[in-house]
């Protein structure tokens, strides 16, 4: 482990405050980290405490709990700047950190004054980035100095600039805040120190502008993939390379091949709601050789493809994720935005790089602004790097073939032809937070590799320090020995417990009271915790200034001595790069935090303990803080990849899929041809328990000439062209209520396209799940090129669906379910609200439906009730109220069977969400 000195670069920020030491040579890596001392109790003074304050800041519950603080600490406490200039009470997240200060204030020791700086620098208020209330009072600050004239003309504008953004918050009022505070540092003597606050401060107001354009290019992102949130809508973009070589270019006589490379990219909206971003690339050959007297014919062909797709929950994690890379340009709506959404993608990712910029040189400006008393001890500029949940990976390898239709699926043998068969096995990968996943799931830390668990562990049997020893004498435990010290100090914590809750009042075997042993121990391991956080803040200081020196023309002897820091912590826990060092100490952090609860008896709530609900409270604020590093970070290279857990599924989709040419009569239009396209899919194992199942999707087109009755022609292509072929059903279509509007509004077209999708029921017949209409448009075109004796060949093609409309069946519960369920896991329940408002015809016809007992959706509940808690219960009151409902089709009746029915599906929610958990297998070795 890396150890600091109490004057070095990197040194914990609340040191760095309480001391206002100024960074100094960082020739050499410096020897002994700053972690707190060996607990001891705070000294304790007969102060008397101004009552009618304190009474003030805090509510009745606020000050019962901070009366069980220790009397020396609610005096360090109420003695810092924070509490002194509070008027008001107290927020709850201000008591929070109230309390979290006196939990690491508790591992510390020394005279009163160094504890008292200490507590200053623990306490404050947290600032965004390009706060208008900072850059204010530092301009205020600025205008009671001297300053050159056309310095003070220029705080003059700069002053009115920022003013404005208090009420305009637009990018232009950004931008002219930005000129206008760029102008005044330009001004301003080089040689002033603030010279360099007025410069980054307005760094950290054109970062805010900048993400406001980038928020203006993600709503003209929401705008143009609003249609996503709706099943069947589709963008794609597939390229396409061919080389076909010349004669003789496999030393035949006679040759001709063609090697063909393409790129696929979709985005589509599911019918589970997820946005799925799915990327194939492929590679094909083909090749016929013949010649000479006795000419021989190779005919080769081979087709490889691999697809991998993301999953998002919404669309909103789907933009954040897209936002500064090609995809949203390729799969926008098309030419007419191409050059909109290229400009979105520079500014987004020219936003990436000024928040970079700004978090490298946060510290630095902190540090400044409360050297010039700017900001109090305890203040502090937090910045928000961009940070976005990783999407759900599928893997997906097919090994296709061809099968006839009859020996895949014998509802469809009316109909005749032969089919493309394939099976494709998908391997799912989910993400999950690195620290939520290893508080949660305690196993997964043994599987870690024992390099990470490096801690500094006080030396036994320390003297008393004067001031200049503060800190007190440590000592390391290197990787591996440092997880044995935490599982032996685990394990003694636990014995202890145990022994206490058997024996209150017991004593040892060597004779000490098992009470006073347990909290002995137990503070040793609070010091070793709060010892790890300060290594992690003093990590984040010396990456940041080494950023920081990169970026700012710094000499090279500087930005070779704070990489050599920089590299010198990663190296002592085995860590290659920022995002694997934030991965160790998370890692020892957990195991830490497990050795400490196992401190306690079973059932025993630690932040209900007066005792240790401060310290509860800053284990709290330190997750907080590992879950928002502030550090540049990349999303694939450190966040997806170091600071997620994965776990993973494997599926496998057994699919049959072609077109079907027959003639049919149809009302109106008399003998028509149609083209049925048919899929039939069985799932299984799907990463979403709502994708399982055998399921019939049968497609056509539109060509329909202009009649007057566009809809009954409507109907009776798809009563023919798909209900015919069906064996065991009948398709029932007088529940397309809305059919007839969309025929009359001008909507449909020759690229309409029909489809009808089936899933197999409780009675192993096939059950229409809905009816859905789309529009398709394509561009694109070829291009071709010689090279010497090689032809090549390229072309573009952009392509989408867009949702027309959309009607539900009634005999089946599945894909509202599955609605219901993708809504509630992307967090967006209101989308399933709207969605039910606008088909309460096709869910009326399924309330009624539900009284025939001998129904499909009848056995669907009755089956699906007995998996869910309280269901039974809950498919009373579901039948009940649809039995109401099928009496009297009023508003009431249809509201309360509505009811009924939410009921049961937040219920059956949990279930959904507990198998799900259940399909997934951790992965230990990621």
């Amino acid at each position: 482990m890396v150890n600091f000195n109490a004057s070095a670069v990197g040194q914990t920020r609340a040191l760095d405050q309480t001391q206002h030491v100024q960074q100094q040579s960082t020739s050499s890596i410096p020897g002994a980290i700053p972690p707190p001392a060996t607990p001891s109790t705070i000294p304790s003074h007969n102060i008397t405490q101004p009552a009618d304050r304190v009474s003030r800041l805090f509510s009745e519950s606020q000050l019962a709990q901070f009366h069980q603080l220790s009397e020396s600490s609610r005096h360090l406490l109420l003695e810092t700047p924070f509490l002194k200039q509070q008027q008001e009470p107290l927020s709850k997240q201000a008591f929070h950190q109230v309390m979290a200060a006196a939990g690491q204030l508790e591992t510390y020791k020394g005279s009163d004054e160094r504890l008292q700086l200490t507590a200053n620098a623990l306490l404050g208020k947290t600032y965004t980035a390009g706060d208008q209330t900072v850059v204010a009072k530092a301009l205020d600050h600025l205008s009671t100095r001297a300053l050159p004239t056309e310095a003070r003309a220029n705080l003059v504008k700069a002053q009115q600039a920022v003013k404005n953004l208090a009420t305009q918050t637009d990018a232009k009022s950004h931008s002219q805040a930005y000129e206008a505070l760029r102008d005044l540092a330009a001004s301003m003597p080089k040689s002033d120190p603030q010279t360099l606050s007025v410069r980054q401060l307005a760094e950290q107001v054109r970062s805010g502008g900048m993400e406001q354009l980038r928020s203006e290019f993600k709503q003209s992102l929401q705008h143009q993939f609003h249609h996503l949130t709706k099943g069947g809508t589709e963008r794609a973009v597939s390229l396409k390379f061919d080389i076909g070589p010349a004669l003789g270019l496999f030393n035949l006589k006679a040759a001709s091949a063609t090697v063909g490379f393409g790129y696929d990219v979709k985005v589509t909206g599911n019918d589970d709601t997820r946005i799925r971003a799915s990327h194939k690339g492929s590679l094909s050959v083909n090749l016929e050789a013949g010649g000479g007297e006795t000419p021989v014919k190779v005919a080769l062909s081979g087709s490889l493809g691999l697809g991998k797709t993301q999953a998002f929950a919404n669309l909103d994690s789907f933009i954040d994720y897209h936002a500064n890379d090609m995809l949203v340009m390729l799969v926008g709506e098309g030419a007419g935005k191409l050059k909109h959404n290229f400009k979105g993608m520079i500014q987004a990712r020219r936003a990436d790089a000024q928040m970079r910029n700004v978090v490298s040189h946060n510290q630095q400006l902190t540090k400044q602004l409360i050297q010039q008393n700017i900001l109090g001890q305890g203040d502090k500029i937090q910045v928000k790097p961009r940070q976005s949940a990783t999407p759900i990976t599928a893997v997906g390898m097919s090994v296709d073939g061809s099968a006839s239709l009859e020996a895949g699926i014998h509802a469809l043998a009316k109909l005749k032809g032969a089919l493309q068969g394939s099976v494709v096995h998908t391997t799912f990968t989910k993400h999950a937070n690195l620290l939520d996943t290893l508080m949660t799931e305690p196993d997964r830390i043994e599987s870690r590799p024992g390099k990470f668990f490096s801690v500094s562990v006080p030396l036994k049997d320390t003297a008393v320090m004067d001031l200049s020893d503060f800190l007190g004498d440590r000592q390391t435990k290197q990787g591996a020995e440092g997880r044995q010290w935490i599982q032996e100090t685990e394990n003694e914590l636990k014995r202890l417990s145990t022994k206490l809750n058997e024996e209150p009042f017991g004593q040892d075997y060597d004779g000490e009271m098992y009470q006073d042993k347990l909290a002995a121990k137990r503070s040793e391991l609070k010091d070793v915790i709060v010892a790890l956080k300060l290594e992690y803040d003093s990590y984040l200081n010396a990456v940041n200034s080494y950023d920081a020196a990169r970026s700012g023309g710094e000499s090279g002897a500087i930005k070779r001595d704070l990489g050599h820091i920089k590299h010198a912590f990663e190296g002592s826990r085995g860590a290659e790069g920022r995002g694997e060092y934030l991965r160790a100490v998370m890692c020892t952090h957990a195991k830490l935090n497990q050795a400490y609860m196992a401190s306690f008896r079973e059932g025993e709530v630690p932040h209900l303990n007066p005792q240790e609900a401060p310290f509860s409270q800053f284990l709290k604020s330190v997750a907080d803080d590992f879950r928002t590093p502030q550090l540049n970070l990349e999303q694939q290279k450190h966040i997806d990849k170091s600071l997620t857990l994965t776990s993973g599924a494997m599926s496998t989709n057994t699919q049959l899929m072609g077109t079907v040419s027959t003639s049919v009569q149809v009302p109106v239009l008399g003998e028509k041809t149609v083209d049925l396209g048919v899929k039939y899919n069985k799932i299984d194992g799907d990463i979403n328990p709502d994708n399982d199942g055998e399921y019939i999707n049968a497609s056509l087109k539109l060509d329909i000439p202009a009649v007057k009755d566009k809809s009954s022609a409507i109907k009776g292509i798809l009563k023919e062209g798909i209900g015919r072929f069906l064996s065991e059903n009948s398709l029932e279509l007088s529940e397309i209520d809305g059919l007839d509007d969309l025929a009359l509004s001008g909507s449909l077209s020759a690229s309409t396209q029909f489809e009808g999708n089936f899933v197999k029921g409780e009675d192993n017949k096939y059950h229409l799940q809905y009816i859905r209409a789309t529009e398709s448009t394509s561009l694109g075109g070829n291009a071709s090129a010689t090279a010497g004796a090689v032809k090549l060949g390229a072309g573009i093609t952009h392509s989408s669906n867009d949702h027309l409309a959309e009607w539900i069946s009634d005999n089946t519960l599945t894909y509202l379910q599955t609605k219901f369920n993708g809504w509630q896991n992307g967090q967006q329940s209101a989308l399933w609200d709207q969605y039910a408002s606008h088909h309460e015809t096709g869910i009326g016809k399924a309330f009624d439906k539900l009284t025939e007992s001998d129904s499909n959706i009848a056995k669907e509940l009755d089956k699906r009730a007995g998996d869910i808690p309280n269901g039974q219960h809950l498919k009373e009151a579901l039948l009940e109220k649809a039995g109401q409902w099928k009496a009297d089709h009023s508003k009431e009746n249809f509201q309360q069977a509505m009811g009924a029915l939410n009921d049961y599906f937040e219920a059956q929610y949990l279930t959904y969400k507990s198998e799900s958990a259940e399909r997934l297998t951790p992965k230990y070795n990621d």
